[in-house]
């Protein structure tokens, strides 16, 4: 049985996977290998140092971002303020579109069809917040 690789560059055509790749139809990373995105090819994983401070970085910079919008919380709750109701609005709305978008049209193809997968992988792309980088335009 012959199949079409998912990730194109990850197989040589021979039925064998390239570097970094391997598994069922090479769609799996090695040990020591990452991949950003679902249909991207596998890298080698940033030195742990790297991995441990943009960990902290990140979780850092989330509790700076969550302490900020309670105290917008806590005044609009007491003064009436509608600022923060909107900031935490766009806040929820771009988690949402960055989950959704996450999403590839082979993921939804077994509960949408092929049709209806293709459709909404494109319009959840088109819509989805890569962190400030257009992933796709109309």
């Amino acid at each position: 049985v012959v199949s079409k690789c998912l990730v194109p560059p990850a197989c040589d055509g021979w039925n064998r996977c390239v570097d970094l790749h391997s598994g069922h139809m090479c769609y799996a990373c090695q040990a020591g290998a990452w991949r950003a995105q679902a249909m991207d090819s596998c890298s080698t994983c940033p030195p742990r140092e790297v991995q441990w401070s943009s960990f902290v970085l990140t979780w850092g910079i989330s509790f700076v971002a969550c302490f900020i919008l309670g105290a917008m919380s806590m005044d609009a709750a007491l003064w009436g303020h509608m600022h923060a109701v909107i900031m935490r609005m766009l806040v929820n709305h771009a988690a949402v579109m960055v989950f959704l978008g996450s999403f590839v049209d082979w993921e939804l193809e077994p509960l949408l069809g092929k049709d209806g997968a293709d459709s909404v992988a494109a319009l959840m792309t088109v819509l989805s917040f890569g962190g400030g980088v257009p992933r796709a335009t109309l």
